[in-house]
């Protein structure tokens, strides 16, 4: 906790009737420190490692002898870590820099002392700690707090203002549920707490709420989660947390409405909070009482495994046929008894070709197994080739062998060879190579191999027959990847040089000076790395402007020097210093201009929109990212426009990419 926290800490008596007292918050934020020296410790590392981290401080050592000393280790005091200024400072800011100074154990040692029951009782029971006791302890306070605090804001008020102010509501809102629940999630002299707590016309559900919201909930589920704005029904917090007797209040007593929209993407109600939560007890009292289903309903269920709700919604009424969707969710997870649920209720085994696909990519080879016994025709689905692939890719041998035993082609194992490669699964792709797949089917596993580094597949590849010749693409691979190594072995087993310009590009446009050398020291000339039509920008052209404008100096350098034969080399200098300006890479214009880039100018060449860029969407503001794909004169179709609208690109401030 920070010393901010442990400051309101300090105030709070959930005997009391406002157990929380401003008055009593500490002004000195490092009181704890001073009365606890030997045991605390105060740090600006968030991270619990620090706990194990051994160091001895500068400052008067306040250590006990028969403490950490007697084990050869100098333990001094915390406070000598703050400055006097920090030690003066009042009440901070939460985040960022020392007002992010939290207090901790200063050895995980220390907590296994105090709750220790190896100790002599005559000794330890003035100051042994009873984990239960603390935790109910906590959770009281925690629960009071943000009952007394919570009517400090209202929904125009951004949950992290109403932080600023009452510094322990963070923690608290975050972590009372965790503490009752070491000790009991339906303590009974709690309830009254708990249902003011979430009574939802009250101030304090709504703060706790929307603090909870904001550090559980991605932002990306839910627009408002990340302002602090959005506060969920009470219902389906309560559904979330598993807390079944706030559940029943709420329905029974204060009439909340089961369906209430709760604003998340993907858990639209408390009976999808409650089943994605895996809080089945409470996801069939929600059935029971009426709460919408329907074939979401029951995708939750099948993932979460609740195969008693599963079997609640299905006497609901809702139609087996519509359960495709449901039993590859269970199939994913690995729950079999729901697959042979759904497969006994009238589910047509037709339906299981996606299903058949989750169990392999997850490795539930009992799944595959009863699939295909309930005589699911591996030949008459589509999905058998992506179940293949899946398996394939994560290393599940077995679930490959048995496919393939069960009359899978091996002819039309092609993708499942790559994404063994892929996931350098060497053992599989030698089976499926023994089992008659061709080689000449192994160039996109080729490809794959190279792209992530997996020189044991290429060689075997390599070794089995696949012609060099093919692997062009491969090359490309391994040097975006930046694997030098592969792209060496590719070389010495005989594939061309010329073949090598688009690999320059790849590893320019990465950064990779080491490849970029390796292929003009092996007679790659950059007069040859153009392509069949004179207007497109060469490999070498391509690889010199997006490395510019990437920040790659080392690459740019390298290929200004090694340009021998560029057709045009004044114009593609003046486009690398363009992309060095759009990029904001002040090193790399320097370089440019020190070499002879002038500042381009549209008006002094023709240009014209090619065919091939006639067919693309129209060039947009981020066409110098992709300036590979464009020709000469569409580039220069772009620079004129920008320039007549007064928009030169070398002023565009624009550093995306």
């Amino acid at each position: 906790m920070t010393l901010e926290e442990i400051a309101e800490v300090v105030a709070i008596d959930p005997r009391r009737g406002l157990a929380f007292d401003q008055n009593d918050v500490s002004k000195d934020l490092l009181l704890a420190c001073k009365l606890c020296s030997s045991l605390v410790r105060v740090s600006d590392d968030h991270d619990a490692s620090y706990f194990f981290e051994e160091e001895t401080y500068d400052g008067e050592d306040t250590s006990s002898d028969n403490g950490d000393r007697s084990r050869g280790r100098s333990t001094t005091s915390s406070l000598s870590r703050l400055t006097s200024s920090q030690q003066a400072d009042p009440i901070r800011l939460r985040h960022g820099g020392p007002q992010g100074r939290v207090l901790l154990l200063a050895h995980n040692s220390v907590k296994e002392y105090l709750i220790s029951d190896r100790v002599p009782q005559e000794i330890g029971n003035s100051f042994r700690l009873q984990e239960a006791v603390c935790h109910d302890f906590i959770a009281r306070c925690c629960i009071k707090y943000l009952i007394q605090v919570g009517g400090a804001g209202d929904a125009e008020i951004s949950i992290e203002q109403v932080q600023k102010r009452y510094r322990l509501m963070q923690y608290s809102a975050n972590n009372w549920t965790g503490h009752m629940n070491c000790v009991h999630p339906k303590r009974i002299d709690e309830l009254n707490d708990l249902k003011e707590l979430f009574c939802p016309r009250g101030g304090a559900y709504l703060n706790w709420a929307r603090s909870y919201c904001l550090e559980h909930y991605d932002s990306w589920a839910v627009s408002e989660a990340i302002s602090g704005y959005w506060c969920p029904p009470p219902l389906f917090i309560a559904s979330s947390l598993g807390l079944t007797a706030i559940v029943e209040y709420l329905i029974r007593s204060t009439g909340a409405n089961l369906n209430e929209a709760s604003g998340h993407t993907y858990q639209p109600n408390a009976l999808s909070a409650a089943l994605d939560s895996r809080h089945e007890d409470i996801a069939e009292l929600l059935i029971m009482e009426g709460s919408n289903v329907d074939k979401q309903s029951l995708e939750w269920a099948s993932r979460a495994g609740c195969i008693n709700a599963l079997k609640m919604l299905l006497d609901r009424g809702l139609k087996i046929r519509e359960a495709g969707p449901a039993l590859a969710r269970a199939a994913y997870g690995g729950h079999q008894s729901i697959v042979e649920l759904l497969l006994d209720r009238g589910l047509e085994i037709r339906e299981a070709g996606p299903a058949l696909a989750s169990a392999a990519s997850r490795g539930h080879q009992s799944i595959v197994e009863l699939l295909l016994d309930r005589g699911l025709e591996i030949r008459e689905i589509r999905e058998a080739g992506p179940a293949l692939a899946s398996a394939a890719r994560w290393g599940h041998q077995s679930i490959v062998e048995l496919l393939l035993d069960r009359g899978l082609k091996v002819c039309e194992a092609g993708p499942a060879l790559a994404s063994a490669a892929e996931g350098c699964n060497q053992s599989i792709v030698e089976l499926l190579l023994d089992r008659g797949l061709e080689i000449r089917e192994a160039g996109p596993a080729l490809a794959r191999a190279a792209f992530w580094g997996h020189q044991s597949i290429v060689e075997l590849l390599l070794d089995r027959g696949l012609e060099i010749r093919e692997a062009g693409p491969t090359l490309v691979d391994a040097a975006f990847g930046g694997h030098q190594s592969i792209v060496e072995l590719l070389l010495d087993r005989g594939l061309e040089i010329r073949e090598a310009g688009p690999a320059l590009a790849s590893a320019a446009s990465r950064g990779h000076q080491s490849i970029v050398e390796l292929l003009l020291d092996r007679a790659l000339r950059i007069h040859e790395t153009g392509l069949t039509n004179d207007k497109l920008l060469s490999h070498y052209e391509a690889g010199l402007v997006v490395a510019s404008h990437r920040g790659h100096t080392d690459v740019v350098e390298l290929l200004f020097e090694r340009a021998d034969y560029v057709n045009g080399k004044e114009l593609v200098a003046a486009l690398a210093l363009v992309a060095a300006r759009k990029g904001n890479r002040t090193d790399i214009v320097d370089l440019l201009q020190s070499k002879g880039a002038v500042e381009f100018d549209p008006d002094r060449y023709e240009f014209s929109l090619c065919a091939r860029c006639t067919e693309r969407v129209a060039i947009n503001s981020w066409w110098l990212r992709y300036a590979a794909f464009y020709c000469v004169d569409c580039i220069l179709l772009e620079l004129h426009r920008l320039k007549a609208s007064g928009q030169p690109p070398y002023q565009d401030r624009d550093t995306s990419g």
